[in-house]
This record gives structure tokens, sequence and C-alpha cells, in this order.
């Protein structure tokens, strides 16, 4: 981390930001990410500092992030999630909507590196740019596995690939495989997933918990 960057996190610890859920560093791409939440208590406490320098490098690290991740897959898959979220959100109970969000958002991020919370506040009006921020931080949450559903269709799977029923989810290998590549996290979806004859659960298990 250079000095500027470590003079920034200074600074934003000392204006109540969280480090690691507020803002972080990526040493080996030598970027930072910042959420919205950060970038507006950076603003309260020094109002003076010109913020568009920050702003600026991270949406340009996030969008170059998600392009490439998208030739990876070949397929839009930024794009198509992020219109089914926005979908989601006008569907959606508060509750159902903080889980939904929380759990897709995190996972892909730390599967693929791409923070899609600021590619998907870009897309909203302020409004509902203060909407999604309350149910990042909403702690009563309800499972919702609608999540996986959308990530695994966004990656290019079928709706074939995702049965919900009640509270069960039922995937084939392909959509499990298709999951995984684009999401991981400390949620056991070995707890809601039957893969049927293709997949055991001791699999399930391993492939949920792989880091990238």
């Amino acid at each position: 981390m250079d000095d500027g960057a470590a003079q920034l996190f200074r600074m934003l610890v000392e204006a109540g930001a969280t480090p690691g859920k507020d803002f972080s560093c990526d040493a080996e791409r030598h970027v930072y990410r910042m959420s919205e939440r950060a970038y507006i208590l950076l603003q309260l406490a020094y109002p003076e500092l010109d913020l568009s320098q920050f702003a600026s490098k991270s949406t340009r690290d996030e969008a170059a992030a998600a392009t490439a991740l998208n030739q990876q897959l070949g397929i839009d898959f930024t794009g198509r999630l992020l219109t089914r979220i926005e979908q989601r959100l006008q569907q959606l109970s508060p509750a159902d909507a903080a889980w939904y969000l929380q759990l897709l958002l995190s996972g892909v991020e730390q599967r693929t590196g791409v923070g899609l919370d600021q590619l998907l506040l870009e897309r909203l009006s302020p409004e509902n740019q203060a909407w999604v921020n309350q149910l990042l931080e909403m702690d009563a949450a309800t499972p919702c596995d609608l999540w996986m559903r959308d990530l695994v269709e966004a990656a290019g799977g079928s709706p074939e690939d995702v049965e919900i029923e009640n509270d069960e989810v039922l995937l084939s290998e392909p959509g499990l495989a298709l999951l995984m590549s684009v999401w991981v996290g400390e949620y056991d979806v070995s707890e809601t997933i039957d893969v049927g004859d293709t997949a055991d659960a001791d699999e399930v298990d391993d492939a949920a918990n792989e880091g990238s």
C-alpha cells in the first residue's frame, strides 16, 4: 500500500468507516475499494476534501474488472445480473431483499473480485441508493434462495438448472458449476441444495467453501 492510500485509510477510520466492510485494498492489483457509506463519511468528516479522484479511480477499476469477468465467462454476466437485481428489489420484501443482496453481492466479490455493490448503486436514483445501503446494513434478513437462481441464470444457466420448491433448491450439475464459478461464501449451501444424482453432499460442501 502506498503512502497516499495509507493516509486515505487512516482518514476513513477516523471518519468512522470499518476496514474490510467500508473499504479495502487489493495489494496484488494496487487498487482500493470504498463503499458509498465510506464516501459519505469522508465527505462529512472532511468537507474540504475533493473526493472525485477517489470515486473515478474506484469506478474505473470495478468497470474494468466487470468487463474482464464477462470476457472470461463469455457472457454479459454483470449486466444481466444487475438488471435482475434491480427487478428483485421491486418484488421482494425488505427482509428478503436484505438476505438476497447481502449473500449475492458479498459472495460474488469474494469469488471474482468485482464489487457489484458500486456498479449497482451507479444505476440507481439517490433515493434507491439509500434504500440499497439500508438493506446491506440490515440485520433482520430472512432466507431467500432466489439469489442462487439469479446467479446461475446470469452466468448462462437455464431455468431447468435451478428449481426452488418450498425451502429446497434443486440444482443440476451444470447449475452447481456455474454457481461456484461466480460465488463463494460462508453460507452452507449444502443444507439447502439437492444436486440430485450427479454430485453428493460432500462435493457440494467442498465447492461451496472453496476459496477463489
